[in-house]
């Protein structure tokens, strides 16, 4: 029996790990595109006259030498309404609608959904800016009763909660 050289062990440890490389990879694009469903299904597909989704990350980040975390960024599209505040309040209830569904995906441990919204400048252009950001980690999650849950408390209980000064205008 001939015993097998340096080379072979380190080629199939080389294929091993672009089989799991490839695995990964294909697991995020079906995470992906599922969570994609679950946002179309659930804030609809357009916001105006735009796609909702304007961008949809799943990633998995290194939290220590040891830890993964898979990583949902979601960017969307702010839908218009009749006030600054009802704008604000949609994006809110959409966001108390998307985590829960999101997170329902196991492998999820934290998301971070972005919203953008035309802001017009001093010169009179419009340009999609974001106005409100906010990070749930899996475990904040976890801890939320969404049956209960006020969505105006979204400021107080979230990981990282960022909102653009032109919300705070009545």
């Amino acid at each position: 029996m001939q015993k097998p050289k340096n080379d072979q062990f380190v080629k199939n440890d080389k294929k091993e790990k672009a089989k799991k490389e490839e695995t990964a990879v294909n697991d995020e694009e079906k995470s992906k595109e599922g969570i994609e469903k679950i946002i179309k299904k659930t804030v609809g597909k357009k916001a105006g006259d735009v796609p909702k989704v304007q961008e949809l990350e799943v990633s998995d980040l290194l939290e220590s030498d040891t830890k993964t975390v898979r990583t949902v960024s979601v960017t969307l599209n702010g839908n218009d309404n009749l006030t600054t505040n009802m704008i604000k309040k949609g994006m809110l209830i959409e966001a108390e609608e998307l985590f829960p569904k999101i997170f329902e995906n196991k492998k999820v441990g934290r998301v971070i959904l972005t919203w953008k919204f035309p802001l017009v400048d001093t010169k009179g252009n419009s340009e999609p800016k974001k106005i409100l950001s906010i990070q749930i980690e899996l475990k904040t999650n976890d801890e939320r009763n969404w049956d209960n849950f006020d969505r105006d408390n979204f400021k107080t209980v979230a990981d990282h909660y960022y909102e653009h000064l032109v919300l705070n205008k009545n």
